[in-house]
């Protein structure tokens, strides 16, 4: 599903207040999309405007690179797991580097070897938490939020061990209703999931970091008024 028109945006919207009250003192990432970069207080007077308005909204967060920085511990995860798979000690560059780039660096890798060196890197991932960062402004609004007793999601495709261990390693687990993982998407992206659950997604406030997240989802219904873009 793909909408082409601005949803209009009514005093009484969520959309209305993200906008009207973040937009003047966040710094622009581009036209459409910008960072959350305003004050603790502030953000509770928002959140208290908008709760006194509609509690329908679902606050919808991603997790990696979003609430935390986990790069270091993705790669340092994925070198370990070559090593132990191939014997290759290699070093990576990429800032954050996926299973999609495996056979850059090792073109000879087989399927199986593939899939095993990714089986690897998750099995070996909690060595690595001690390296990855919670984003401490966005957790305070994440605070917040459930505090005002809003319905906040974790929305996620990292597998459902891995998130559970650096959610649990950095006390978020409590900070959401639902959570969801990559075992429960199936063959459906996050935006189409929240919908087969019954989640409307008008409903939706997004909070991502990734731009080519953001553009999946517009194309899949979210209007950009409805995404704030996180720098962290």
């Amino acid at each position: 599903m793909i909408k082409q028109e601005q949803r209009p945006v009514y005093a009484g919207d969520l959309s209305y207040h993200l906008v009207h009250f973040l937009r003047p003192h966040c710094e622009q990432v581009c036209p459409q999309f910008f960072v959350v970069d305003v004050g603790y207080e502030r953000w509770q007077r928002i959140i208290e405007r908008i709760m006194q308005k509609d509690k329908q909204y679902v606050f919808v967060f991603d997790l990696d690179n979003t609430l935390v920085k986990t790069n270091r511990a993705n790669n340092e995860s994925y070198r370990d797991a070559i090593l132990s798979v191939v014997g290759d000690d290699v070093t990576i560059k990429k800032s954050r580097f996926t299973r999609n780039d495996l056979l850059t660096i090792r073109p000879n890798l087989s399927p199986v070897q593939i899939t095993k060196i990714v089986e690897a890197k998750e099995a070996c991932y909690s060595k690595h938490l001690a390296e990855t960062i919670r984003n401490e402004e966005l957790v305070k609004r994440l605070l917040l939020l459930k505090e005002f007793g809003c319905e906040t999601v974790l929305a996620t495709e990292c597998h459902r061990k891995r998130a559970q261990a650096v959610c649990e390693y950095h006390s978020l687990t409590l900070l959401f209703r639902k959570q969801f993982f990559n075992e429960d998407l199936g063959d459906k992206n996050k935006y189409q999931f929240l919908e087969s659950i019954g989640i409307s997604l008008e409903s939706v406030v997004l909070f991502e970091n990734e731009q080519s997240e953001i553009r999946k989802a517009i194309q899949y219904g979210l209007f950009e008024n409805q995404i704030i873009k996180v720098k962290f």
